[in-house]
């Protein structure tokens, strides 16, 4: 995105924080568009997280972040996400938020439900957006 597309009109400092531009959304919602919404965890995520001790990088979030854009897209509503070799999640694809969590060795003849769509994040998907 230029920064012509974003202060396009009166100066910002001119406006009142959040009033639209003429060219478009304000300046939070431009920068929200290029950086892409981040996956929030619900408290039940989180703490089931926290217990298993499990942490994800900020690369995996990132790719979890993209991976919940490109499920938008396709109208999923609940997804079924595999972080190799640390968990599985479950997210609410509209809401953007991960309802749940579970660790490897907690997944072994678990049964997902209420699912539309999979998704397995690789080290592939991080190294090609660095």
């Amino acid at each position: 995105m230029k920064i012509s597309e974003v202060t396009q009109g009166s100066a910002v400092t001119n406006r009142p924080r959040g009033q639209r531009q003429r060219g478009g959304g304000t300046f939070t919602q431009a920068l929200a568009k290029e950086q892409g919404t981040p996956v929030r965890f619900s408290g039940h995520a989180a703490a089931r997280l926290s217990e298993r001790q499990i942490a994800l990088t900020a690369d995996e979030q990132q790719s979890l972040a993209r991976a919940a854009d490109q499920l938008a897209a396709k109208g999923v509503k609940e997804a079924f996400v595999h972080v190799p070799g640390k968990a599985a999640l479950i997210l609410s694809v509209p809401q953007r938020v991960v309802v749940t969590a579970v660790d490897g060795a907690s997944m072994r003849e678990r049964i997902f439900t209420n699912i539309d769509s999979a998704v397995i994040l690789t080290q592939d998907d991080q190294e090609k957006e660095q």
